[in-house]
Protein backbone atom coordinates (compact mmCIF):
# COMPACT_ATOMS: atom_id res chain seq x y z
CA UNK A 1 0.00 0.00 0.00
CA UNK A 2 1.34 3.64 -1.01
CA UNK A 3 0.16 6.67 0.22
CA UNK A 4 0.53 10.00 0.02
CA UNK A 5 1.05 13.47 1.97
CA UNK A 6 -1.86 15.15 4.01
CA UNK A 7 -3.42 18.15 2.54
CA UNK A 8 -4.51 18.81 5.76
CA UNK A 9 -3.14 17.72 9.41
CA UNK A 10 -4.35 16.96 13.30
CA UNK A 11 -1.64 18.23 15.38
CA UNK A 12 -2.84 17.67 18.84
CA UNK A 13 -2.88 13.66 19.07
CA UNK A 14 0.50 14.14 16.65
CA UNK A 15 2.46 16.56 19.07
CA UNK A 16 1.06 14.00 22.11
CA UNK A 17 2.56 10.91 20.51
CA UNK A 18 6.21 12.91 20.13
CA UNK A 19 5.90 13.51 23.72
CA UNK A 20 4.67 10.10 24.77
CA UNK A 21 8.13 8.85 23.28
CA UNK A 22 9.99 11.25 24.15
CA UNK A 23 8.82 10.98 27.89
CA UNK A 24 9.80 6.99 27.30
CA UNK A 25 6.44 5.78 27.12
CA UNK A 26 6.49 3.53 23.83
CA UNK A 27 4.07 0.62 24.27
CA UNK A 28 1.23 4.23 24.92
CA UNK A 29 2.90 5.93 21.64
CA UNK A 30 2.79 2.84 19.78
CA UNK A 31 -1.12 2.16 20.39
CA UNK A 32 -1.94 5.44 19.89
CA UNK A 33 -0.17 5.63 16.49
CA UNK A 34 -1.46 2.52 15.11
CA UNK A 35 -5.08 3.77 15.87
CA UNK A 36 -4.88 7.46 14.48
CA UNK A 37 -3.13 5.89 11.12
CA UNK A 38 -5.32 3.03 11.26
CA UNK A 39 -8.61 5.44 11.18
CA UNK A 40 -6.95 8.10 9.29
CA UNK A 41 -4.06 6.79 7.00
CA UNK A 42 -0.93 9.09 5.54
CA UNK A 43 -2.49 12.56 6.79
CA UNK A 44 -1.92 11.33 9.97
CA UNK A 45 1.67 9.60 9.86
CA UNK A 46 2.63 13.19 8.11
CA UNK A 47 1.29 15.50 10.68
CA UNK A 48 3.34 12.94 13.72
CA UNK A 49 6.61 13.58 11.41
CA UNK A 50 5.54 17.83 10.94
CA UNK A 51 5.21 17.51 14.71
CA UNK A 52 8.42 16.21 14.75
CA UNK A 53 9.90 18.54 12.08
CA UNK A 54 9.06 21.97 14.23
CA UNK A 55 10.83 20.32 17.69
CA UNK A 56 13.54 19.11 16.13
CA UNK A 57 12.92 15.44 17.15
CA UNK A 58 14.85 13.20 14.34
CA UNK A 59 14.39 9.91 15.90
CA UNK A 60 10.79 9.78 17.25
CA UNK A 61 9.32 10.34 13.43
CA UNK A 62 11.81 7.69 12.63
CA UNK A 63 10.41 5.79 15.09
CA UNK A 64 6.56 6.28 14.18
CA UNK A 65 7.48 5.94 10.15
CA UNK A 66 9.27 2.30 11.00
CA UNK A 67 5.96 1.63 13.27
CA UNK A 68 3.96 2.27 10.12
CA UNK A 69 6.32 0.75 7.35
CA UNK A 70 5.90 -2.73 9.74
CA UNK A 71 2.54 -2.82 8.64
CA UNK A 72 3.21 -2.91 5.20
CA UNK A 73 2.34 0.56 3.75
CA UNK A 74 4.89 2.86 2.04
CA UNK A 75 5.16 6.42 2.87
CA UNK A 76 5.69 8.79 -0.33
CA UNK A 77 9.06 11.00 -0.58
CA UNK A 78 7.12 14.20 0.19
CA UNK A 79 7.29 12.10 3.80
CA UNK A 80 10.75 10.76 3.60
CA UNK A 81 11.19 14.71 2.71
CA UNK A 82 9.98 15.98 5.62
CA UNK A 83 11.66 13.94 7.87
CA UNK A 84 15.44 14.59 6.57
CA UNK A 85 14.77 18.05 7.00
CA UNK A 86 14.11 17.27 10.30
CA UNK A 87 17.08 15.59 10.47
CA UNK A 88 18.97 18.58 9.29
CA UNK A 89 17.58 20.82 11.29
CA UNK A 90 18.73 17.99 14.82
CA UNK A 91 21.63 17.72 12.66
CA UNK A 92 21.10 13.86 13.27
CA UNK A 93 22.97 11.85 10.80
CA UNK A 94 22.31 8.24 11.98
CA UNK A 95 18.25 8.70 11.34
CA UNK A 96 19.43 10.58 7.73
CA UNK A 97 21.81 7.57 6.65
CA UNK A 98 18.83 4.82 7.97
CA UNK A 99 15.78 7.03 5.96
CA UNK A 100 18.46 6.83 2.66
CA UNK A 101 18.93 3.19 3.29
CA UNK A 102 15.42 2.72 3.17
CA UNK A 103 14.76 4.72 0.21
CA UNK A 104 17.07 2.47 -1.47
CA UNK A 105 15.68 -0.92 -0.47
CA UNK A 106 12.43 0.40 -1.36
CA UNK A 107 13.43 1.52 -4.36
CA UNK A 108 11.33 4.95 -3.94
CA UNK A 109 12.48 8.03 -6.50
CA UNK A 110 13.61 10.66 -4.96
CA UNK A 111 14.14 14.44 -6.50
CA UNK A 112 16.11 17.77 -6.27
CA UNK A 113 14.76 18.11 -2.63
CA UNK A 114 15.64 14.75 -1.24
CA UNK A 115 19.49 14.93 -2.65
CA UNK A 116 19.68 18.52 -1.93
CA UNK A 117 18.43 18.05 2.29
CA UNK A 118 20.45 15.04 2.32
CA UNK A 119 23.38 16.74 1.20
CA UNK A 120 22.74 19.32 3.73
CA UNK A 121 22.40 17.11 6.19
CA UNK A 122 26.13 15.65 5.79
CA UNK A 123 27.05 19.17 5.59
CA UNK A 124 25.73 19.92 8.94
CA UNK A 125 27.06 16.28 10.25
CA UNK A 126 30.68 16.93 9.10
CA UNK A 127 30.14 13.51 6.85
CA UNK A 128 31.80 14.79 3.67
CA UNK A 129 32.31 11.25 1.90
CA UNK A 130 28.78 10.48 1.84
CA UNK A 131 27.86 13.93 0.79
CA UNK A 132 29.95 13.53 -2.09
CA UNK A 133 28.45 10.25 -3.18
CA UNK A 134 25.03 11.83 -3.03
CA UNK A 135 26.32 14.13 -5.12
CA UNK A 136 27.85 12.21 -7.58
CA UNK A 137 24.29 9.82 -7.67
CA UNK A 138 22.48 13.31 -8.10
CA UNK A 139 24.28 14.19 -11.10
CA UNK A 140 23.97 10.60 -12.38
CA UNK A 141 19.93 10.99 -12.57
CA UNK A 142 17.86 10.22 -15.31
CA UNK A 143 14.83 11.46 -13.62
CA UNK A 144 14.70 15.28 -13.79
CA UNK A 145 16.69 15.81 -10.50
CA UNK A 146 19.45 18.89 -11.28
CA UNK A 147 22.30 20.80 -8.55
CA UNK A 148 22.18 24.12 -8.03
CA UNK A 149 23.54 26.83 -6.32
CA UNK A 150 21.67 25.42 -3.41
CA UNK A 151 23.07 21.92 -4.02
CA UNK A 152 26.77 22.88 -4.24
CA UNK A 153 26.51 25.59 -1.10
CA UNK A 154 25.72 22.87 0.92
CA UNK A 155 28.43 20.37 -0.47
CA UNK A 156 31.16 22.85 -0.11
CA UNK A 157 29.62 24.33 3.05
CA UNK A 158 30.86 20.42 4.11
CA UNK A 159 34.41 20.64 2.99
CA UNK A 160 34.93 23.52 5.78
CA UNK A 161 33.68 21.11 8.39
CA UNK A 162 36.86 18.89 7.96
CA UNK A 163 39.37 21.90 6.29
CA UNK A 164 39.09 20.50 2.91
CA UNK A 165 40.14 23.18 0.97
CA UNK A 166 41.43 21.10 -2.25
CA UNK A 167 37.42 19.58 -2.47
CA UNK A 168 35.98 23.05 -2.15
CA UNK A 169 37.52 24.39 -5.02
CA UNK A 170 37.32 21.01 -7.15
CA UNK A 171 33.08 20.83 -6.27
CA UNK A 172 33.53 24.79 -7.42
CA UNK A 173 34.83 24.19 -10.95
CA UNK A 174 32.58 20.90 -11.87
CA UNK A 175 29.54 23.62 -10.79
CA UNK A 176 31.29 26.16 -13.09
CA UNK A 177 31.23 23.37 -15.65
CA UNK A 178 27.24 22.75 -15.53
CA UNK A 179 27.08 26.23 -16.30
CA UNK A 180 26.28 27.60 -12.67
CA UNK A 181 26.93 30.48 -12.12
CA UNK A 182 28.71 31.51 -8.58
CA UNK A 183 27.07 33.88 -5.99
CA UNK A 184 28.37 35.97 -3.17
CA UNK A 185 27.50 32.74 -0.72
CA UNK A 186 29.01 30.10 -2.82
CA UNK A 187 32.60 32.73 -2.35
CA UNK A 188 32.19 33.26 1.29
CA UNK A 189 31.51 29.50 1.52
CA UNK A 190 35.57 28.53 -0.39
CA UNK A 191 36.52 31.57 1.60
CA UNK A 192 35.50 30.35 4.94
CA UNK A 193 37.04 26.84 4.13
CA UNK A 194 40.22 28.31 3.50
CA UNK A 195 39.47 30.25 7.08
CA UNK A 196 38.82 26.68 8.74
CA UNK A 197 42.03 25.17 7.33
CA UNK A 198 44.31 28.48 8.39
CA UNK A 199 44.73 29.04 5.12
CA UNK A 200 45.04 32.96 5.04
CA UNK A 201 46.75 33.73 1.46
CA UNK A 202 44.00 31.14 -0.12
CA UNK A 203 41.20 32.96 1.28
CA UNK A 204 42.57 36.55 0.08
CA UNK A 205 43.05 34.88 -3.32
CA UNK A 206 39.34 33.70 -3.73
CA UNK A 207 38.77 36.91 -2.23
CA UNK A 208 39.89 38.31 -5.25
CA UNK A 209 38.33 36.39 -7.19
CA UNK A 210 35.02 37.45 -6.00
CA UNK A 211 35.87 40.89 -6.82
CA UNK A 212 37.41 39.86 -10.49
CA UNK A 213 33.72 38.31 -10.78
CA UNK A 214 31.87 41.29 -9.66
CA UNK A 215 30.91 40.20 -6.53
CA UNK A 216 30.71 42.90 -3.32
CA UNK A 217 32.21 41.25 0.03
CA UNK A 218 30.14 41.62 2.94
CA UNK A 219 30.44 41.37 6.46
CA UNK A 220 30.85 37.52 6.31
CA UNK A 221 33.76 37.55 3.64
CA UNK A 222 35.40 39.65 6.28
CA UNK A 223 34.91 37.98 9.29
CA UNK A 224 36.17 34.62 7.63
CA UNK A 225 39.45 36.62 6.71
CA UNK A 226 39.43 38.16 9.78
CA UNK A 227 39.51 34.34 11.36
CA UNK A 228 42.07 32.99 9.02
CA UNK A 229 44.51 35.52 10.33
CA UNK A 230 43.37 35.04 13.79
CA UNK A 231 44.35 31.01 13.81
CA UNK A 232 47.61 31.92 12.35
CA UNK A 233 47.83 34.41 15.35
CA UNK A 234 48.57 37.13 12.50
CA UNK A 235 46.81 40.25 14.86
CA UNK A 236 48.36 42.86 12.17
CA UNK A 237 46.09 40.78 9.32
CA UNK A 238 43.19 40.58 11.20
CA UNK A 239 43.63 43.99 12.26
CA UNK A 240 43.76 44.97 8.10
CA UNK A 241 40.78 43.54 7.03
CA UNK A 242 38.95 45.11 10.11
CA UNK A 243 39.73 48.54 8.79
CA UNK A 244 39.15 47.03 5.15
CA UNK A 245 35.80 46.24 5.89
CA UNK A 246 35.08 49.50 7.65
CA UNK A 247 36.32 51.54 4.18
CA UNK A 248 33.99 48.93 2.05
CA UNK A 249 30.75 50.09 3.93
CA UNK A 250 30.34 46.90 6.01
CA UNK A 251 29.21 47.08 9.45
CA UNK A 252 30.87 45.16 12.31
CA UNK A 253 29.02 42.30 14.13
CA UNK A 254 29.38 40.49 16.91
CA UNK A 255 31.12 37.81 14.81
CA UNK A 256 33.66 40.02 13.84
CA UNK A 257 34.52 41.61 17.35
CA UNK A 258 34.72 37.56 18.20
CA UNK A 259 37.31 37.20 15.68
CA UNK A 260 39.44 39.92 16.59
CA UNK A 261 39.58 39.16 19.99
CA UNK A 262 40.78 35.26 19.25
CA UNK A 263 43.61 37.20 16.82
CA UNK A 264 44.33 38.61 20.48
CA UNK A 265 44.28 35.44 22.26
CA UNK A 266 45.81 33.18 19.89
CA UNK A 267 49.19 36.21 19.40
CA UNK A 268 49.00 35.87 22.90
CA UNK A 269 48.42 39.86 22.92
CA UNK A 270 45.88 40.15 25.79
CA UNK A 271 46.34 44.05 25.43
CA UNK A 272 45.02 43.52 22.03
CA UNK A 273 41.97 41.18 23.06
CA UNK A 274 41.04 44.17 26.09
CA UNK A 275 40.90 46.61 23.45
CA UNK A 276 38.76 44.65 20.65
CA UNK A 277 36.51 43.57 23.46
CA UNK A 278 36.19 47.18 24.73
CA UNK A 279 35.81 48.07 21.31
CA UNK A 280 32.85 45.53 20.53
CA UNK A 281 31.14 47.23 23.84
CA UNK A 282 31.25 50.92 22.80
CA UNK A 283 30.13 49.89 19.21
CA UNK A 284 26.35 48.65 21.03
CA UNK A 285 27.15 44.93 20.94
CA UNK A 286 25.63 42.62 23.91
CA UNK A 287 29.07 40.78 25.72
CA UNK A 288 28.40 37.12 25.61
CA UNK A 289 30.26 33.99 27.45
CA UNK A 290 31.99 32.78 23.92
CA UNK A 291 33.48 36.81 23.60
CA UNK A 292 34.95 36.48 27.04
CA UNK A 293 35.67 32.76 27.13
CA UNK A 294 38.26 33.81 24.20
CA UNK A 295 39.58 36.35 26.41
CA UNK A 296 39.93 34.42 29.52
CA UNK A 297 42.17 32.28 27.03
CA UNK A 298 44.32 35.39 25.95
CA UNK A 299 44.81 35.79 29.83
CA UNK A 300 45.10 32.14 30.38
CA UNK A 301 47.86 31.28 27.89
CA UNK A 302 50.34 34.46 29.59
CA UNK A 303 49.58 32.70 33.07
CA UNK A 304 48.17 35.50 34.40
CA UNK A 305 45.94 34.19 37.28
CA UNK A 306 44.86 38.06 38.57
CA UNK A 307 43.38 39.10 35.27
CA UNK A 308 41.75 35.64 35.21
CA UNK A 309 40.08 36.44 38.24
CA UNK A 310 39.26 39.53 37.33
CA UNK A 311 37.88 38.49 34.32
CA UNK A 312 35.98 35.84 36.38
CA UNK A 313 34.30 38.70 38.66
CA UNK A 314 33.50 40.58 35.61
CA UNK A 315 31.21 37.90 34.39
CA UNK A 316 29.78 37.60 37.54
CA UNK A 317 29.01 40.83 37.68
CA UNK A 318 27.35 41.13 34.40
CA UNK A 319 25.14 38.13 35.40
CA UNK A 320 27.11 36.06 32.44
CA UNK A 321 27.00 32.39 33.54
CA UNK A 322 30.41 30.68 33.20
CA UNK A 323 30.12 27.71 31.37
CA UNK A 324 32.49 24.45 31.89
CA UNK A 325 34.85 26.28 28.91
CA UNK A 326 35.07 29.32 31.60
CA UNK A 327 36.63 27.15 34.01
CA UNK A 328 38.64 25.33 31.94
CA UNK A 329 40.25 28.12 30.51
CA UNK A 330 41.22 29.20 34.51
CA UNK A 331 42.15 26.12 35.26
CA UNK A 332 44.60 25.62 32.17
CA UNK A 333 46.22 29.40 33.23
CA UNK A 334 46.48 28.15 36.75
CA UNK A 335 48.46 24.88 35.86
CA UNK A 336 50.46 27.15 33.35
CA UNK A 337 51.53 29.70 36.11
CA UNK A 338 52.47 27.01 38.96
CA UNK A 339 49.63 27.56 40.79
CA UNK A 340 48.69 24.11 41.78
CA UNK A 341 46.66 24.85 44.66
CA UNK A 342 44.39 27.63 42.13
CA UNK A 343 43.94 24.27 39.47
CA UNK A 344 42.53 21.96 42.96
CA UNK A 345 40.24 25.64 43.87
CA UNK A 346 39.01 26.19 40.44
CA UNK A 347 38.27 22.93 39.74
CA UNK A 348 36.38 22.70 42.79
CA UNK A 349 34.38 25.48 42.06
CA UNK A 350 33.49 24.04 38.81
CA UNK A 351 32.39 20.46 40.15
CA UNK A 352 30.15 22.85 42.68
CA UNK A 353 28.39 24.25 39.78
CA UNK A 354 27.39 21.17 38.19
CA UNK A 355 29.76 21.44 35.49
CA UNK A 356 31.70 18.53 35.10
CA UNK A 357 35.89 18.42 33.43
CA UNK A 358 36.60 16.49 30.46
CA UNK A 359 39.42 14.26 28.68
CA UNK A 360 39.83 17.77 27.20
CA UNK A 361 40.17 19.13 30.45
CA UNK A 362 42.35 17.19 31.76
CA UNK A 363 44.96 16.46 28.87
CA UNK A 364 45.35 20.24 28.94
CA UNK A 365 45.79 20.42 32.52
CA UNK A 366 48.74 17.82 31.92
CA UNK A 367 50.41 19.89 29.05
CA UNK A 368 50.37 22.76 31.06
CA UNK A 369 52.15 21.24 34.14
CA UNK A 370 54.68 19.93 31.69
CA UNK A 371 55.33 22.98 29.93
CA UNK A 372 55.62 24.83 33.43
CA UNK A 373 58.16 22.22 34.72
CA UNK A 374 55.08 22.76 37.78
CA UNK A 375 55.06 18.48 37.90
CA UNK A 376 54.73 17.26 41.92
CA UNK A 377 57.80 15.06 43.00
CA UNK A 378 55.90 12.51 44.17
CA UNK A 379 53.96 12.40 40.93
CA UNK A 380 53.82 12.55 37.20
CA UNK A 381 51.72 15.21 35.32
CA UNK A 382 48.97 12.83 34.25
CA UNK A 383 49.18 11.39 38.02
CA UNK A 384 48.72 14.67 39.31
CA UNK A 385 45.99 15.79 36.72
CA UNK A 386 43.49 13.05 36.94
CA UNK A 387 44.31 13.11 41.06
CA UNK A 388 42.92 16.55 41.03
CA UNK A 389 39.86 15.77 39.35
CA UNK A 390 39.02 12.84 41.56
CA UNK A 391 39.27 15.31 44.37
CA UNK A 392 37.30 18.10 43.18
CA UNK A 393 34.33 15.02 42.88
CA UNK A 394 35.83 13.97 46.18
CA UNK A 395 34.93 17.15 47.88
CA UNK A 396 31.55 17.67 46.49
CA UNK A 397 30.68 13.95 47.84
CA UNK A 398 30.20 12.83 43.82
CA UNK A 399 30.75 9.55 44.15
CA UNK A 400 29.46 8.37 40.94
CA UNK A 401 32.12 10.72 39.07
CA UNK A 402 34.69 9.64 41.26
CA UNK A 403 34.32 5.98 39.66
CA UNK A 404 34.20 7.62 36.70
CA UNK A 405 37.66 9.10 36.33
CA UNK A 406 39.20 6.04 37.79
CA UNK A 407 38.20 3.80 34.87
CA UNK A 408 38.93 6.90 32.48
CA UNK A 409 42.73 6.99 34.73
CA UNK A 410 42.79 3.44 34.16
CA UNK A 411 41.96 3.41 30.33
CA UNK A 412 44.50 6.18 29.80
CA UNK A 413 46.83 3.19 31.87
CA UNK A 414 47.71 5.80 34.13
CA UNK A 415 48.66 4.19 37.67
CA UNK A 416 47.25 6.30 40.50
CA UNK A 417 50.12 8.07 42.42
CA UNK A 418 50.19 6.41 46.34
CA UNK A 419 49.30 9.93 47.92
CA UNK A 420 45.98 9.91 46.16
CA UNK A 421 44.13 8.19 48.86
CA UNK A 422 45.06 10.48 51.44
CA UNK A 423 44.53 13.66 48.68
CA UNK A 424 40.35 12.20 48.92
CA UNK A 425 40.64 11.84 52.48
CA UNK A 426 41.74 15.06 52.67
CA UNK A 427 39.07 16.45 50.39
CA UNK A 428 36.25 14.91 51.96
CA UNK A 429 37.34 16.70 55.38
CA UNK A 430 37.69 20.04 53.71
CA UNK A 431 34.22 19.64 52.14
CA UNK A 432 32.36 18.79 55.42
CA UNK A 433 30.99 15.69 54.10
CA UNK A 434 28.94 13.52 56.32
CA UNK A 435 30.94 10.76 57.51
CA UNK A 436 28.99 8.06 55.99
CA UNK A 437 29.97 9.88 52.43
CA UNK A 438 33.75 10.19 53.20
CA UNK A 439 33.87 6.60 54.36
CA UNK A 440 32.08 5.73 50.91
CA UNK A 441 34.54 7.92 49.47
CA UNK A 442 37.32 6.88 50.64
CA UNK A 443 36.45 3.12 50.00
CA UNK A 444 35.48 3.87 46.77
CA UNK A 445 38.87 5.44 45.65
CA UNK A 446 40.67 3.14 47.42
CA UNK A 447 39.61 -0.11 45.85
CA UNK A 448 40.06 1.79 42.33
CA UNK A 449 43.22 2.34 42.78
CA UNK A 450 43.96 -1.03 44.44
CA UNK A 451 42.48 -2.92 41.61
CA UNK A 452 44.47 -0.13 39.10
CA UNK A 453 47.69 -0.63 40.71
CA UNK A 454 47.21 -4.38 40.59
CA UNK A 455 46.95 -4.74 36.68
CA UNK A 456 50.02 -2.10 36.06
CA UNK A 457 51.72 -4.58 38.65
CA UNK A 458 50.44 -7.92 36.36
CA UNK A 459 51.26 -6.00 33.52
CA UNK A 460 54.61 -5.61 34.29
CA UNK A 461 54.96 -9.21 35.30
CA UNK A 462 54.21 -10.73 32.34
CA UNK A 463 56.48 -8.30 30.42
CA UNK A 464 59.39 -8.98 32.82
CA UNK A 465 58.74 -12.96 31.99
CA UNK A 466 58.59 -12.44 28.38
CA UNK A 467 61.61 -10.93 28.20
CA UNK A 468 63.26 -13.27 30.05
CA UNK A 469 62.14 -15.92 28.07
CA UNK A 470 63.06 -13.89 24.51
CA UNK A 471 59.40 -13.41 23.84
CA UNK A 472 57.92 -10.32 22.99
CA UNK A 473 54.84 -9.28 25.79
CA UNK A 474 51.57 -9.42 24.04
CA UNK A 475 48.88 -7.02 24.93
CA UNK A 476 46.19 -10.68 25.36
CA UNK A 477 49.07 -11.39 27.41
CA UNK A 478 47.90 -9.20 30.94
CA UNK A 479 44.50 -11.23 31.16
CA UNK A 480 46.13 -14.72 31.80
CA UNK A 481 48.25 -13.59 34.86
CA UNK A 482 46.86 -13.22 38.30
CA UNK A 483 48.73 -10.88 40.92
CA UNK A 484 49.40 -12.81 44.36
CA UNK A 485 47.27 -11.42 46.94
CA UNK A 486 49.81 -10.70 49.16
CA UNK A 487 51.54 -8.25 46.41
CA UNK A 488 48.46 -6.43 45.55
CA UNK A 489 47.83 -5.57 49.34
CA UNK A 490 51.35 -4.44 49.73
CA UNK A 491 50.17 -1.55 47.06
CA UNK A 492 47.29 -0.30 48.98
CA UNK A 493 44.94 -1.49 51.88
CA UNK A 494 41.62 -3.10 50.57
CA UNK A 495 38.16 -1.48 52.97
CA UNK A 496 35.62 -3.90 53.12
CA UNK A 497 31.71 -1.50 52.07
CA UNK A 498 30.07 -1.44 55.51
CA UNK A 499 26.61 -1.71 54.75
CA UNK A 500 25.68 2.11 54.89
CA UNK A 501 28.54 3.64 52.45
CA UNK A 502 27.23 0.42 49.72
CA UNK A 503 23.70 1.94 50.25
CA UNK A 504 25.42 5.21 49.38
CA UNK A 505 27.22 3.81 46.42
CA UNK A 506 24.07 1.81 45.05
CA UNK A 507 22.59 5.09 45.17
CA UNK A 508 24.74 7.34 43.42
CA UNK A 509 25.87 4.12 40.76
CA UNK A 510 21.82 4.64 39.90
CA UNK A 511 21.67 8.52 39.39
Amino acid sequence: MSFCAPTGSRTSPAKRIVRLYKSGKAEIADELLMESFNRLGAAFLSSVVQACKETGDAAEGWICMCKVMETGATPDITTFNMLLATCAKARDLNVARACWKELSQRKIRVNTVTYNTMINVCARGADLHMAEQIMHLMLQDQFGAKASAVTFTSLITSCAQTGQVSKAEYWFSQMANLGITADQVIYNCVIDVCAKASKLNKAEEWMAKMIDAGLCPDIKTYNSLINAAAKSGNMETAEKWFFEAKRAGCTPDIATFGAMIHAGAKSHRSDKAIYWLEQQSKHGLILNIRCLNTMLHAVASEGDAASMQGWYDFMKNFDIKPNAITYGCIVHGCARAGQLSKVLEWLRHMVLENLDPDLITCRTIITALVDSKSIPESSSAAQWAYGAIICAYAHAGKLRQAMDWLQEMEKDGVVPAAALIQDVCNACISGNLPQAVSAAMLQVVTNGVRANNAKAINKQQVKERALAQGKEATSGMCSTWKQPEQAVQQQTPYLPFNSQASNLIRQQSLW
